[in-house]
């Protein structure tokens, strides 16, 4: 099954957060019951420590999507994304461990982006939230 060309909008409170699903095209195909992940995550700049936890919570929301990744893997994805969200709620955020935990998700999503669609998109999505991050906290 070849996934079509959704999109849709998410109002994190400071600005929306615009997905689209554009892995047709690209010569991926997603097996059935394979969950897939946007590609092209676009969020405005955050304006709070609300509205980048927000975009945390995305990225949890999309991992918890998938049911492609090795269960080893996900359970350890799931883990930091945890932290990186708990770090980012502090008062005042605790920026290094926010920048570590998603580096750390960053790294094994690497190691996993040429075995499954959603660590490659995942993966995307997570890169453009640290470079906020590494602007915003």
């Amino acid at each position: 099954m070849v996934i079509g060309n959704d999109s849709t909008s998410i109002n994190t409170g400071g600005g929306s957060i615009n997905m689209t699903n554009s892995a047709v095209g690209k010569g991926n195909v997603v097996k059935k019951n394979q969950a897939a992940i946007s590609n092209s995550f676009n969020q405005s700049a955050p304006s709070n420590d609300s509205d980048f936890a927000s975009l945390l919570y995305q990225i949890k929301a999309e991992l918890e999507k998938t049911n492609d990744l090795p269960k080893h893997e996900s359970k350890d994805l799931k883990y930091h994304v945890e932290s990186a969200i708990e770090a980012a709620e502090e008062e005042p955020p605790e920026k290094e461990r926010v920048i570590s935990q998603l580096n750390t998700v960053q790294k094994i999503l690497d190691t996993l982006k040429n075995s499954t669609v959603s660590a490659l998109n995942l993966g995307t999505i997570v890169s453009k939230v640290l470079a906020t991050a590494s602007d915003f906290l």
